[in-house]
């Protein structure tokens, strides 16, 4: 693992808690896209070299978030840690028998890819692996 990439907070609406984060607390919004691929709205903050994810399901049913969301309410999602190479920490996780969600890459935001551990696995924290350049402001 190279550095922390993210951390995703859900949220029921990204554009309110957008003013949160950008006029409370002064941080710079670097983009607003949708991922179909996990069913969310994802706002992206830069802090250094760290994302602050916030992700609104865009799907009523059947995502991460929006079980989330449904069962714990807004708050801290996930961590992701930043990977040079995703499939080769994922076939090293599936010989350590550790358990996944995602056993293959799958598409991320900000043109990454992406794989998450079981929660159960890891003291009941989402734990995403990440493959992605650097992010930079423009």
């Amino acid at each position: 693992m190279k550095l922390i990439d993210h951390i995703g907070i859900v949220v029921k609406n990204v554009q309110d808690s957008i003013k949160i984060y950008q006029d409370g607390l002064g941080m710079n919004l670097l983009q607003i896209e949708d991922n179909e691929a996990f069913g969310v709205k994802i706002a992206f903050f830069l802090v250094g070299e760290t994302l602050v994810e916030l992700i609104e399901p865009t799907t009523p049913e059947g995502t991460m978030a929006s079980q989330f969301l449904k069962e714990k309410g807004e708050g801290l999602h996930h961590i992701a840690f930043r990977v040079e190479n995703l499939e080769n920490t994922l076939n090293m996780l599936k010989e350590k028998a550790i358990p996944l969600i995602h056993e293959t890459p799958q598409p991320g935001g900000l043109g990454a890819l992406v794989a998450f551990m079981d929660p159960g696995s890891a003291n009941n924290v989402y734990i995403e692996f990440i493959q992605r350049s650097l992010i930079t402001e423009s």
